[in-house]
């Protein structure tokens, strides 16, 4: 499918039956198209697939949670060219909604097995570390108690200064080993702004933030435990990007994250998912437009119990994540994936046809289509992954994995439309009944379409959205000038008879 046939098989938002006045949330249908899976490499498809008869989860729920957790295990230290000088990371925010009783723990509990592993292996070897370096800290602070009692009885100055560069490496000892004392964490479940930015700032400032109770989350974003009740997204927000991030609260310590890298995976309830897209800071200060979105509505049979997973899969998962996990989350240094051009003029492609959209009918959601060219290089890059594991940054990014991102961020992007919807309509509606009222009240009911953009902020393309879509109340036309050139276009009112 074309860039173009996908824009113009966009819903046409057909919303509530209120007459567009206020948000009709409980009433929301759900839609979701087929899942793509011909889009991962075979080796993931194969995978996925094979859990999805196992966890009483579809496909797409199950390929949602492969691809977020494959990019979380790469962390924050392998990134992939976007343009000259700038690099996005694997990291996706994520949120699978299922019906009550679908077994969303069930869901993730596969895909998560082998960076649990990780996790407990590095927390068995940092106990034996940590008591090592208290011990450390003790050596020192006796040291430090020494030097203190003998600089006052210096020889001279030279011997005192000496002797106080002896003490900062010390008090440098002691800092660099009680920053080391912080447990090791990639996983984390619930946990508010605050408590997220020290967890990064103590383990290469990435986190991986994995639910199966979205409630929890939402409470937290919408600042149940903030005194004023004020959304807490900033550090979502920033971790998204890697863009900086300081906290300065008086109570706690301050945290500052130079280039900070969060994913998410987030499984909510619908009920719950209604409540998330009726927040309208989440969606406004841009949060919700960051995040790709999987309907799971149909139930799932259950299988023969005598039947257990293959072995073979469940291994090579965990070998795929592990190798990975090894290899970049642990890194040092950044590795980039170089992209190559044709593979780059594909997301160019891409990225220049939603500009397009964005300024010719889709104006009112225009910060989740801005989105859609960024996240698909963040897919072609854990698909790249899912390739190339632990040799990923050796290998060039080529057509047809952005092609299949590409395809990826295209469903993606249907279901985010879907969900939309009703918050369009009504925002359409508000639109075109004050031009309707505008055109009425300043101009007789008639203006050019530059007039009511230079004055009353309406673009042409958007009056022309508005025109086609009521037609009862509003008609674009030509109007030839005197003098025979270009056609004014003009926008009118038809006044009902």
């Amino acid at each position: 499918m074309s860039h173009e046939e996908f824009f113009n098989r966009l819903p046409q938002y057909q919303g509530d039956e209120s007459g567009g006045e206020g948000e009709n949330r409980d009433q929301l249908e759900f839609f979701s198209p087929e899942f793509p899976i011909h889009a991962l490499p075979p080796a993931l498809s194969e995978i996925v697939g094979h859990f999805s008869t196992h966890n009483r989860a579809p496909v797409s729920a199950n390929a949602t949670a492969a691809l977020s957790v494959l990019g979380a295990c790469a962390g924050r230290r392998l990134r992939i060219d976007t343009h000259p000088g700038r690099y996005t990371t694997a990291n996706l925010y994520c949120m699978v909604a299922q019906r009550s009783g679908r077994g969303k723990s069930e869901t993730l509990r596969p895909w998560l097995a082998p960076i649990q592993d990780f996790e407990q292996a590095r927390l068995e070897a940092h106990k034996q570390q940590r008591i090592m370096r208290r011990t450390q800290i003790q050596v020192f602070e006796a040291q430090l108690k020494k030097l203190r009692g003998q600089i006052s009885k210096a020889r001279d100055d030279a011997h005192g200064q000496a002797m106080q560069r002896e003490m900062q490496a010390i008090n440098e000892g002691i800092e660099h080993n009680q920053s080391q004392l912080a447990e090791p964490q990639l996983l984390v479940n619930d946990a508010t702004q605050e408590a997220l930015s020290v967890i990064m700032a103590d383990n290469d400032q990435f986190a991986f933030s994995v639910t199966a109770e979205g409630k929890l989350v939402l409470q937290n974003l919408t600042g149940k435990y903030n005194e004023q009740g004020e959304s807490e997204q900033s550090l979502y927000l920033k971790a998204f990007s890697g863009d900086f991030w300081r906290s300065n609260r008086i109570s706690r310590n301050r945290v500052h994250l130079d280039l900070p890298c969060l994913a998410c995976l987030w499984m909510v309830q619908i009920s719950v998912l209604k409540r998330i897209l009726n927040q309208k800071d989440l969606m406004e200060e841009g949060l919700l437009p960051r995040f790709l979105f999987c309907i799971c509505m149909e139930p799932m049979p259950l299988i023969d119990p005598d039947r257990p997973p293959d072995p073979a899969l469940v291994d090579d998962w965990a070998s795929r994540c592990t190798s990975v996990l090894r290899t970049y989350h642990s890194a040092k240094v950044f590795y980039t994936v170089p992209v190559e051009k044709p593979a780059y003029r594909h997301f160019v492609e891409f990225t220049n046809a939603a500009i397009m959209r964005m300024n010719n009918g889709l104006e009112d959601v225009q910060s989740f289509v801005a989105r859609w060219g960024e996240i698909a290089f963040r897919i072609a890059l854990v698909l790249h992954l899912a390739q190339h594991g632990a040799q990923a940054h050796t290998a060039a990014l080529r057509l047809e994995t952005a092609q299949n991102a590409i395809e990826l961020i295209k469903y993606y992007a249907e279901v985010q439309m879907h969900l939309l919807a009703p918050q369009t309509e009504n925002e359409q509606f508000r639109r075109g009944r004050q031009l309707y009222r505008i055109l009425i009240e300043r101009y007789d009911g008639s203006q050019t379409l530059r007039e009511v953009n230079r004055r009353n902020g309406f673009k042409s393309t958007e009056v022309e959205t508005l025109a086609a879509k009521y037609p009862n109340w509003l008609r674009v036309e030509g109007i030839p000038t005197v003098a025979g050139g270009t056609p004014k276009r003009m926008v009118s009112a038809i006044r009902a008879s």
